[in-house]
């Protein structure tokens, strides 16, 4: 998937490298880059695993840390000029650069981190089932489902999933997260709650709190149709079998569906710290999805 996005971008426009930003530095630090970085929230992938490597990968380089709700947010901070790098899943930059393609003439994907799976958790005994019945009423109202704040990852990725699912538009969204959301769910206030992270972090906050709780459980996301194939060729979304339990006990497998975790740069990024990106996810993107 990563290979026609590239395409794309590479058919738009030709990055050219700019000068380093500078900042106001003691003696003997002029040379010295700064580089912003719209990761994430505490406790999820992209902040306390892949901002925190990435940093440890750039000695030399002042870098500033924007925690973020997620990829949505990245997104925009990198369009704003508010950010020079950011994780951003490959749905959520392939619905923004689809409704605006002049966005793509500002940006360059510098490569993939990683799979990015949507998480959804229910209650074993609540009427929810199944994706499709997150479209139908619930005790005779919309179902309530929190996919985070707004510009989440997972708030992207619902937009996604619902020009593949049109019932899903009948959904009351909630943008409660963590915690307080899984409470809400477990209380019956919620019917659903959804997120988006890489399937090797099985200690992420909120799979962690699901596989403790005796009253909740994962559901199947492996609907075929969000399986599908842009005009392009581009497929957004993968349907894909994960682990959930990181002492491989049963139940501990989890059909859904995955995208791609993608490193984008905005066009002025110092060029030198761009090309030291590119190489770490040729070469040793361990050293950056890894948690260490």
């Amino acid at each position: 998937m990563i290979a026609a996005l590239e395409r794309e971008v590479t058919m738009r426009f030709i990055p050219t490298a700019a000068l380093a930003l500078l900042v106001a530095a003691p003696a003997g630090a002029a040379d010295e880059a700064t580089v912003r970085i719209a990761s994430g929230v505490p406790g999820g992938t992209y902040r306390d695993i892949y901002a925190k490597n990435l940093e440890a990968e750039l000695p030399g380089t002042r870098v500033k840390q924007l925690e973020t709700t997620g990829s949505g947010e990245n997104f925009e901070l990198l369009v704003a000029r508010k950010a020079d790098l950011a994780f951003v899943q490959a749905d959520v930059f392939a619905a923004r650069t689809s409704e605006e393609p002049y966005l793509l003439q500002g940006l360059t994907v510098l490569g993939t981190l990683s799979n990015e799976c949507i998480y959804v958790a229910r209650r074993k005994d609540g009427a929810i089932k199944s994706m499709g019945d997150l479209g139908k009423p619930v005790d005779g109202e919309p179902a309530n489902v929190s996919i985070g704040p707004d510009e989440s990852g997972m708030s992207g990725s619902w937009d996604y999933l619902v020009t593949l699912e049109p019932s899903l538009a009948e959904a009351t969204l909630n943008d409660d997260a963590g915690d307080v959301a899984l409470g809400k769910l477990g209380s019956g206030e919620l019917d659903a709650v959804a997120w988006v992270t890489d399937p090797s972090n099985l200690e992420h906050d909120l799979l962690r709190r699901v596989r403790e709780d005796r009253a909740l459980e994962l559901m199947p996301v492996d609907d075929p149709q969000f399986a599908s194939v842009l005009p392009d060729g581009t497929q957004v979304y993968r349907l894909e079998t994960v682990e959930t339990n990181p002492r491989r006990l049963a139940p501990g497998k989890l059909a859904t569906v995955c995208t791609s975790a993608l490193l984008v740069a905005q066009r002025d990024a110092d060029s030198a710290v761009v090309k030291k990106v590119q190489n770490l996810l040729r070469d040793e993107r361990d050293k950056i999805v890894k948690r260490r």
